[in-house]
């Protein structure tokens, strides 16, 4: 009888042992797939953040100024004046107003390049920064639409031609909606985040 007592210990306590080391296991696997949720996310915000950096700088209108010079119109340049430069007095105000409107496309963009994005990296978005995106995405996407408009509309004159930096901006704005989506939540939630280092730590 004391025999068979201890043949049930020992079957109990390699039963325990055996739970425990599926646990671990579970545990282990688990940050695995923590860690390479995360690598995916940092290089998502890190292509999406190169896309709109480049954007800035890229022109959406070339015009001809003549002995075979060009003048390359960028966020950038707008944002830095090149409409004032060659407004007349009575097109003064809406020069003001489109390097104004450029200007906050710019704010736009270095909000996502400065906030959400790295926000996103981190995985410590919370419900403030998700819906700061959204509105910065839509802003945004809406200002890339009308550079692109505005390129397009200077194709009438000659001396034009359409350059590609507000298609390119216009896809990197559509590439940040993912980072207010519902869907997207679970991967980027600070609450997540802070649940996956606190079992780290029991650990």
């Amino acid at each position: 009888m004391m025999a068979s007592a201890v043949a049930a210990r020992e079957t109990a306590d390699a039963s325990e042992g055996k739970t425990l080391s599926d646990s671990s296991e579970l545990t282990e696997l688990r940050a695995r797939v923590g860690r390479l949720e995360g690598m995916l996310v940092a290089g998502y915000a890190l292509l999406v953040g190169t896309i709109l950096f480049l954007a800035l700088w890229m022109p959406f209108l070339t015009e001809d100024v003549g002995r075979s010079d060009e003048r390359n119109n960028s966020v950038m340049s707008f944002v830095f004046a090149a409409p004032l430069e060659q407004a007349t007095s009575d097109m003064l105000p809406l020069a003001i107003a489109m390097v104004s409107g450029f200007a906050g496309l710019l704010l736009v963009v270095l909000l996502l390049l400065f906030v959400v994005l790295p926000s996103a990296a981190r995985r410590s978005m919370t419900d403030r920064t998700r819906r700061m995106a959204k509105v910065l995405s839509i802003v945004g996407t809406v200002g890339s639409a009308v550079v692109i408009m505005i390129g397009l509309f200077a194709l009438r004159a000659d001396d034009s031609s359409f350059g590609w930096g507000g298609v390119v901006l216009l896809a990197g704005m559509l590439l940040t909606f993912p980072f207010s989506s519902q869907g997207a939540r679970p991967l980027l939630s600070a609450e997540r985040n802070a649940r996956g280092t606190a079992r780290r730590t029991m650990r």
